[in-house]
């Protein structure tokens, strides 16, 4: 169902969950609103959920996490909130391949225990939002990352050793947060890297 770059307003009904065998759900750049329905639980099939560029609010409902097949999940550009969002419904995907929940609402960390268990990830996009904490060390594990931003955060500490394990990052942008000490010598070794962005810390 591919319903993008319209002018659709309201919310998305509850009925949406009788579509159970729905694979892909694109509702981007609209003027949808409200909150995401308990109802979209039951799309078990789902692989891929753009819901990005609207005016959607409130915290993502668990519900959410009963698509274990989704491996493309596009949140950004919204009103979302919530402090728990990595522990209380994303890290249930074990297939995630591009996550994108940018300019929203979000706080809290970034969960060491998600980070363990998303290695597929290859894009990952959390910049505008109130993440804070440190970075941590299990960000290495996500080996075939391309494209990382945490931009825009309220993160603090080192930038992890461990950042250079991520051989095939591409894009790693950092600026706009509170990181301090050096710039790990290892990032060297990011043969891959084209764009890299550290300006506006405390390095």
């Amino acid at each position: 169902m591919y319903l993008g770059a319209n002018q659709l307003s309201g919310t998305i009904p509850e009925g949406i969950g009788n579509f159970v065998n729905l694979h892909i759900l694109s509702l981007e750049e609209n003027s949808l609103s409200g909150v995401i329905p308990r109802d979209i639980g039951k799309l078990q099939n789902l692989r891929r959920l753009r819901l990005d560029h609207n005016e959607f609010s409130g915290q993502i409902v668990s519900t959410l996490s009963n698509s274990t097949t989704l491996y493309h999940l596009d949140l950004s550009t919204n009103h979302f909130e919530g402090g728990n969002v990595f522990d209380n419904v994303l890290v249930n995907y074990q297939n995630l391949q591009y996550l994108d929940i940018s300019q929203n609402n979000f706080t809290g960390i970034i969960s060491p225990h998600f980070l363990q268990t998303q290695s597929s990830l290859t894009y990952m996009k959390l910049g505008e939002n109130s993440f804070s904490g440190s970075l941590p060390l299990e960000i290495g594990k996500l080996i075939h990352l391309v494209d990382f931003n945490v931009s825009h955060n309220h993160l603090v500490g080192d930038i992890p050793l461990s950042l250079a394990d991520c051989s095939n990052l591409e894009n790693l942008s950092m600026q706009a947060n509170f990181f301090q000490g050096t710039i790990p010598p290892n990032l060297a070794s990011l043969k891959s890297i084209q764009q890299l962005d550290l300006s506006s810390n405390k390095l």
